[in-house]
């Protein structure tokens, strides 16, 4: 897993941790001083739970299988503090074991803002908390994001961040994950599909189209080539190039130009950059795509809790 983390504290006296902040799950875990034997626990931050004053442990146990590996710990309740706010008596996990893939990343545990019925903990999740406590002037967060970094914004939209024009919402479909519809999708003004799902997603950083629907985007891309089962690579020489993924959504389009999703080299020569659109059938039933970082560099996002939709608008290019 990859994404935009930040620093929250744990407990009184409070201890600091990084942490992803991903739309795509709703539980909040850190990595605790029980993992010592995992590979993935080492030269990360760990919580102490003797150290907190105010720890209540919940005698319940936590699991929960990410896409890129799984987590299991204790459930207790503390104080968490992010971006000013104090949320007491806050559910979270204390991860002992945690899988080999969270070895390398710069983060020490996942800060979930899904939908509390994608829980694995059934408990008040800490969006859920900030509201329950007025805590939100709004009921909503926003992301900005850019290549060096970004924020997130709790109860308010950053008006600076906008490049100007409107935010375009989209209702949400299914309450869970953060999906909503899309119309279309196409390149270079070439419809490619259409009514298709997605799931907007700030805890993946590609964005993810069914297997389907990307091969028929990079048939239409010159030179592009698939390596195993869901990467593409596409000439580092079209970067500069007019090609353009466009989709439609509430009826306004969206557009992504070649520089914003032919992504870094994957050679020595520079010759074939890794595309930023990849292949997997996220869901069986319902063709699904997965909005990840790529999209949130180039439009800041609105989740906005409260009326169950959201925003779009073109986001301030990084300085």
């Amino acid at each position: 897993m990859k994404g935009y983390y930040g620093e929250i504290t744990i407990g009184e006296p409070p201890q600091p941790f990084n942490v992803v902040f991903d739309t795509g799950s709703s539980d909040l875990w850190v990595i605790a001083e029980e993992c010592i034997t995992e590979t993935a626990c080492h030269n990360h931050r760990r919580y102490i739970a003797s150290s907190s004053e105010t720890l209540v442990p919940s005698g319940n146990s936590f699991q929960i299988q990410y896409g890129s590996g799984a987590v299991a710990g204790d459930i207790g309740y503390d104080t968490v503090t992010l971006s000013g706010m104090q949320l007491r008596n806050q559910t979270f996990a204390m991860a002992s074991t945690v899988s080999e893939q969270f070895a390398l990343v710069p983060f020490d545990g996942i800060l979930g803002l899904g939908f509390s019925s994608i829980s694995t903990s059934g408990e008040q999740t800490p969006i859920q908390n900030m509201i329950a406590n007025n805590l939100l002037d709004e009921p909503l967060f926003a992301i900005y994001a850019t290549e060096q970094g970004g924020e997130i914004d709790f109860g308010a939209i950053d008006q600076s961040r906008l490049q100007g024009g409107e935010v375009v919402y989209s209702p949400v479909i299914e309450k869970g994950y953060w999906t909503i519809e899309m119309e279309q999708f196409g390149i270079n003004n070439v419809a490619v599909g259409d009514s298709r799902r997605v799931v907007v997603d700030t805890g993946t950083s590609l964005i993810v189209a069914p297997v389907a629907d990307a091969e028929a985007i990079h048939d239409l891309i010159p030179g592009a080539v698939a390596i195993g089962d869901s990467t593409y690579t596409i000439p580092c020489s079209l970067k500069t190039s007019d090609i353009e993924v466009q989709f439609t959504i509430s009826g306004n389009t969206f557009k992504l130009k070649a520089s914003d999703f032919i992504l870094r080299p994957i050679d020595t020569k520079k010759e074939m950059c890794q595309s930023g659109i990849s292949a997997l059938d996220f869901n069986q039933n319902v063709p699904t795509w997965v909005f990840g970082d790529v999209f949130f560099r180039k439009y800041y996002t609105i989740f906005d809790i409260g009326r169950s939709r959201v925003g779009f608008a073109l986001g301030e290019p990084g300085k």
